[in-house]
């Protein structure tokens, strides 16, 4: 189905069609398990993975109080495409031809992590955000630590 819809330009309708059957049902189970997490710990961080949330962003039924984008150079995008999930050149191209630019997805990001640094410095980078962002949360609810 993928295949289909991201390698022919005349399947934006049907790709917007999946869209409307997937995405409420998604939101519904992510929402679900971010009350649960909540209601467990309410101190817990929650974290969203939407990979094209640049373009669902004025839809989606759920608020954040961060958003960080990570992003690559788009030929280690397309490399990382091909080894991880089997995607030929011309399919991992044409998927990336449908997601938002990085532009897009820096413009909604409080935060840009560069992917194309080893593993170590994308942590250290995610652990200071962390630290700001617990830091800024304490401040607002007049915590002192």
């Amino acid at each position: 189905m993928s295949e289909h819809v991201f390698s022919d330009p005349n399947a934006e309708s049907e790709r917007r069609i999946l869209d409307d059957i997937e995405h409420p049902l998604i939101y519904d189970l992510a929402l679900s398990e971010e009350r649960q997490a909540v209601e467990k710990n309410p101190d817990a961080v929650v974290v969203h993975d939407i990979p094209l949330l640049a373009e669902v962003i004025d839809d989606i039924p759920m608020r954040f109080d961060h958003i960080v984008t990570v992003e690559a150079p788009e030929q280690t995008r397309v490399e990382r495409m091909m080894r991880t999930r089997g995607m030929s050149e011309a399919q991992a191209k044409a998927r990336i031809a449908h997601q938002p630019t990085r532009a897009a997805r820096e413009s909604i990001a409080d935060a840009v992590i560069d992917s194309s640094q080893d593993v170590e410095h994308m942590f250290d980078c995610v652990d200071r955000l962390m630290e700001q962002w617990r830091k800024e949360a304490r401040r607002n609810h007049g915590i002192q630590h």
